[in-house]
């Protein structure tokens, strides 16, 4: 199963609320590798949500974003919300999960390359309080 992925996040900016929405994602990973359990292997619904049960876990988490995107997610930046939007993209663009989680900070970057191209690989720390919540449609 093939699937696109579409993502917002907000943070503060010198004391001002902002935001980016329309992000386009490679793939969400568990941990703060760009391997192990992955969206891009998922073949299921339960199975991509085990990849955010794992990332509740592990209290990390590390997207592949398209480089183009990379000027909002400088290290250190606290993100007070992220949503990620998971559609089927083999039908009709059928929304399959939504993921949410607020206070997340990002500790890592660096380029992987995938099948699809060059991405950049973000690692974010969720905050000890918060975790990843599923839902379906």
């Amino acid at each position: 199963m093939k699937f696109n992925y579409d993502m917002r996040v907000d943070w503060r900016s010198n004391g001002k609320a902002d935001h980016k929405d329309g992000i386009a994602l490679g793939a969400v990973v568990a941990g703060a590798s760009t391997s192990g359990l992955s969206t891009e292997k998922a073949l299921s619904v339960p199975q991509m949500r085990k990849v955010f049960e794992a990332a509740n876990q592990s209290r990390d988490v590390t997207i592949l974003i398209r480089l183009d995107a990379k000027p909002f997610f400088p290290l250190k930046r606290a993100f007070d919300f992220m949503v990620i939007e998971i559609h089927d993209a083999t039908s009709t663009g059928k929304l399959i999960v939504t993921a949410k989680c607020h206070d997340l900070t990002i500790v890592g970057d660096s380029k992987v390359k995938t099948g699809d191209g060059w991405f950049e690989a973000i690692t974010l720390d969720l905050s000890k309080d918060e975790d990843f919540e599923t839902t379906l449609p």
